[in-house]
């Protein structure tokens, strides 16, 4: 039997549910790895070469780009809000060292005096 002849009938008889790679192995009298290539046949291959844009197109379409757009735009509300937050805090900062005369900010890590 032809290869080509071989492979599409391997294949319909695959595609049609009359039999698994094992059943179908005992029927043309081989292994079930060249059953597994016969139907797979240039899928392998093409696989391989654009598994990028396999696994692009994928998240494309899983929905996570749809949700991504709110979830950033509701990120970047809390990054501003965070920064407005710091900024005044330290704004109270200036503000009661101006108005109590002492320095309220110290230096990160300075030693605590022994008394």
């Amino acid at each position: 039997m032809e290869k080509r002849s071989l492979q599409e009938q391997v294949r319909n008889d695959y595609l049609a549910g009359r039999g698994t790679y094992r059943s179908l192995g005992e029927r043309y009298s081989c292994s079930v790895s060249t059953i597994h290539r016969l139907i797979m046949g240039k899928q392998i291959k093409q696989t391989k070469r654009r598994a990028t844009r396999v696994e692009g197109w994928v998240q494309r379409t899983s929905g996570l780009d749809k949700a991504m757009p709110a979830e950033v735009s509701e990120l970047q509300e809390e990054l501003l809000m965070a920064r407005l937050k710091i900024e005044l805090l330290e704004s109270m900062i200036d503000i009661a060292d101006e108005q109590m005369g002492a320095n309220i900010r110290k230096k990160a890590g300075t030693r605590q005096s022994k008394g």
